[in-house]
């Protein structure tokens, strides 16, 4: 910087001038370091207490409880009272890991099956968690499944299975071998729409919760029609709006959880109906869209209260006894996917785990958080599964979704709209987005990571540019996860598995490109995110490094800063970040389960 060598006011006035002339022109004399600022953020699975959207729930022979904590992608297993014992399942893609647990089941082994709603499988596990077998794919042929709710095993180890969306029940053996299937979509004795509850009693019937045909199906064991029971519509006290789960007590009688009247209806064997109770609320002896129902052996009944994000027991008689559990709270976090600023100079955390978008001063404190729709709604309609974030030049928010759209927001999180770019078979939909950014006309551009490309969008949601192959020539793209655009409107792609950035026009013409696989410093190993400054200096997230690398505009390495670790400049699986008006960095760490703040030093 200059410095003057005499202190008058006038030549300290004309010093600064020329000082702030000379940050507008070329950018601020930083050293090529940043220092460590503030974080915030804890892991969100820390406390044993909190569930996100339980849904279903079984019992073992000694009264043991195992709860499918569906947004936290594991299994927890209680005692009868509600004290936590142990949990299972990651997000790590190993053999443990729950894609989505739907229903979880307890042979007379203690052997715990898991239907895996989001993964169209099934997992076997021990009492302890320890992995045993998996099965299942998504798909409508034998040992296949279109996300599947309900599982249950008779006495003999079979297991039942629910499959949801190709409207029938698969049967197979404790090993996971085939055994039979019945059910097709419609209303017959043996068609179904979209049946969610299975259980099976002590002599072998099998009952059926054919949710959206609002009754109760019974069969044999090899899937023979024996009778049903519900009506389609009106308001007697036995009359179904959306049967979802079906638990039998030790005398026979079927309980059935009717999710949208937020109820227990008990019935006979032959479907007579003896009595029912519950009513919606979100107070302790209230139900809000439950989805998972169990009993032990005195009869008293568990409940998933999944929206109040509980589990409940009864008496027999419906009686409230206790509950336990609670939501993550705000600066809680267990798989941070993607990190904006907004015009404001305010941090926007895509929340992969919580299914939200949580919105930070730029000191950490908590200023509001919003889902899918903006207000918090209740219903399959609320996975989200966010991942990245950008914010446009009129402060309008973008965020894409593992389920391939793009949802537009407002600064305070109203939701505006959602696209996906065309139709199932249109050479413009969108596959799976990751990162996106948006340019100063308000185009975005969004990585379609599994069709690798680059796909330009309009105001108007239409295509106007799309770019890429997969390869590792100049111009070829493979895995590409982020984009970043710099005030001249030139597009940088992180491509994961090059190892490398590729820079191109904004019509994706390409221009140049650096990094590979290596420990030199220009090189990458698997970076994940990546961002421009307003002077167009490039930061990179390499994220197998545990590092922030700084590049200028062609490439050229400026610095570098991390290590692997939990320390103040450590990381640990680092996967976006972010840079403000001020030139402050925030990277999300998201094996530490945090987002750390940096600033750059100025040099003196």
């Amino acid at each position: 910087m200059f410095k003057a060598k005499k202190t008058t006011t006038g030549s300290v006035f004309v010093c600064f001038l020329l000082c702030i002339s000379f940050i507008l022109i070329h950018g601020p004399a930083y050293a090529d370091e940043y220092e460590y600022v503030t974080q915030w953020g804890v892991k969100a699975r820390a406390n044993y207490d909190q569930i996100d959207y339980p849904m279903g729930l079984d019992t073992d022979k000694d009264g043991f409880i195992y709860a499918a904590d569906s947004r936290n992608l594991r299994i927890m297993k209680f005692d009868p009272e509600g004290h936590f014992v142990a949990k299972w399942g990651h997000q790590s893609r190993d053999q443990g890991y729950i894609n989505g647990p739907f229903d979880v089941a307890v042979d007379n082994q203690g052997n715990v099956f898991v239907a895996e709603g989001w993964g169209s499988g099934v997992t076997k596990f021990d009492s302890e968690g320890k992995f045993l077998i998996k099965w299942g794919s998504y798909g409508s042929e034998n040992s296949q499944f279109s996300t599947p709710h309900g599982i249950a095993v008779d006495k003999s180890g079979y297991v039942y299975i629910a499959d949801t969306y190709n409207h029938r029940i698969q049967k197979f053996d404790s090993n996971g071998n085939f055994v039979a299937k019945w059910g097709k979509q419609g209303r017959g004795k043996y068609k179904f729409n979209s049946p969610h509850g299975v259980a099976v009693d002590d002599t072998g019937f099998v009952y059926v919760a054919d949710s959206q045909n609002r009754r109760i199906v019974k069969y044999t064991s090899d899937g023979l029609y024996v009778t049903q029971w519900g009506k389609q519509q009106g308001y007697a006290r036995d009359t179904f709006q959306y049967p979802y789960h079906i638990s039998i007590d030790k005398s026979g009688n079927i309980h059935v959880l009717d999710q949208y009247k937020n109820r227990v209806l008990v019935f006979t064997p032959d479907g007579d109906y003896l009595y029912g109770w519950g009513k919606y609320g979100n107070q302790i002896n209230e139900l809000n869209y439950p989805q998972g129902m169990t009993l032990d052996s005195d009869g008293n009944v568990y409940i998933a209260d999944t929206n109040n994000n509980k589990i409940k027991k009864y008496d027999p008689s419906g009686r409230y006894l206790s509950s336990w559990g609670k939501k993550a709270g705000v600066y809680q976090f267990d798989s941070i996917q993607g990190i904006a600023v907004d015009n404001e100079n305010n941090v926007l955390i895509a929340d992969w785990s919580d299914h939200s978008i949580k919105k930070f001063d730029s000191n950490g404190s908590f200023i509001t958080r919003w889902e899918k729709y903006g207000a918090p709604r209740t219903g399959w309609d609320t996975y989200f599964y966010p991942t990245r974030i950008t914010v446009d030049p009129y402060n309008f928010i973008y965020v894409t979704s593992v389920y391939g759209h793009v949802y537009k927001y407002d600064s305070a999180g109203d939701y505006i709209l959602r696209w996906r770019g065309g139709e199932n078979n249109d050479n413009n939909r969108i596959g799976a987005p990751y990162g996106l950014d948006s340019d100063e006309s308000g185009n975005i551009y969004v990585a379609d990571t599994t069709n690798y490309r680059i796909l330009r969008f309009d105001s108007h949601q239409r295509v106007t540019a799309k770019w890429g192959r997969m390869g590792s020539k100049n111009g070829q793209l493979d895995y590409p996860y982020d984009v970043a655009l710099d005030s001249k409107g030139n597009v940088y792609v992180l491509d994961i598995y090059n190892h490398r950035v590729s820079k191109f026009t904004s019509e994706g013409n390409f221009i140049t490109t650096w990094g590979s696989s290596g420990g030199e410093p220009i090189q990458l190993n698997y970076p994940h995110g990546i961002t421009v400054d307003k002077w167009d200096n490039i930061y990179v997230v390499d994220t197998y490094k545990s590092r922030i690398v700084k590049f200028d505009t062609n490439g050229n390495f400026i610095t570098a800063w991390g290590s692997y670790g939990s320390n103040d400049n450590q990381f640990k699986f680092p996967t976006d970040i972010a840079v403000d008006g001020f030139n402050n960095v925030y990277v999300v760490d998201t094996d530490n389960y945090r987002v750390v703040k940096y600033r750059p030093v100025v040099s003196q």
